[in-house]
């Protein structure tokens, strides 16, 4: 079997985490696995099998990538083309339908409740219209399947949910390995962590402030994992509530979970 995997990138987003997880772990049990991006960059692709074939499309947007996937479908003739979240898996299916192929399986996942994303009403109307005719649309939990099916016109029997594939042999290693951060050794106790993109849904804010109320009563200090378009802004608020020196932005971290097991509490 053949299998194809499209992402828009490599970037360390939960989304690119968990379709890498399942390439790696198909090839490692002899599929011929693709793995399709629209711009190969990011720090996942240190993390891609030896045995996945990368084709990179080198497109600067998502909506360039469609005619060079197109020709891909045609030419490697994959059996399964798998795609996650709402602009890519309507290029996957637009590509699957002028690809010409009855034989191939168009699967695309929600990653994400879409009432809450913030997406154009184009994108709105060409996920309720093009969604029923993907073969089987998957939610990586049972809310995030019916939430999706109210926003399609037909098909809502295609829908299913699979849990996210989130335990790996590199999952293993790194909840056994502590975090070398200096932080752990020189910052404040009770230690904070919190892992997330920097936008407005994973709501840092909200946490921020939060703390700064617990500093008026206790030390403490706050790790926040991840990057993101609010990072200035989230550096801002921590400077104008005066706590920026008890909070650290650490970035993108591989492994996340060597952060977790070293913390005093984890807050999502």
């Amino acid at each position: 079997m053949k299998l194809a995997f499209l992402l828009p990138d490599l970037r360390g987003g939960g989304a690119q985490r968990m379709i890498l997880n399942m390439a790696n772990e198909f090839a490692a049990r002899g599929q011929k696995v693709y793995l399709l991006v629209v711009e190969e960059a990011g720090p996942y692709k240190l993390d891609v099998h030896r045995n996945v074939e990368v084709r990179n499309f080198g497109c600067s947007r998502a909506i360039f990538a469609f005619r060079p996937l197109t020709s891909f479908l045609r030419e490697a003739t994959p059996d399964i083309l798998y795609s996650a979240m709402p602009y890519m898996n309507v290029i996957a299916i637009l590509a699957s339908l002028c690809a010409g192929r009855p034989s191939l399986k168009t699967v695309v996942s929600e990653r994400n409740y879409f009432s809450l994303n913030e997406v154009s009403p184009v994108l709105k109307a060409m996920v309720a219209i093009l969604y029923p005719m993907a073969d089987k649309i998957v939610g990586i939990s049972r809310g995030v399947a019916d939430d999706i099916r109210k926003h399609m016109l037909a098909g809502k029997h295609k829908v299913t949910w699979i849990h996210n594939p989130v335990v790996s042999d590199k999952t293993i290693h790194a909840a056994v390995e502590n975090s070398n951060d200096p932080w752990f050794e020189t910052c404040e106790k009770p230690i904070i962590v919190t892992s997330g993109r920097l936008v407005p849904q994973k709501d840092q804010k909200t946490l921020i402030r939060a703390f700064a109320h617990v500093l008026k009563k206790k030390t403490a200090s706050l790790i926040i994992l991840g990057e993101g378009p609010l990072k200035e802004e989230l550096y801002a608020l921590a400077s104008a509530l005066g706590v920026q020196n008890s909070v650290r932005f650490a970035g993108f971290v591989p492994a996340p979970l060597s952060y977790m097991k070293r913390t005093d509490q984890f807050v999502l």
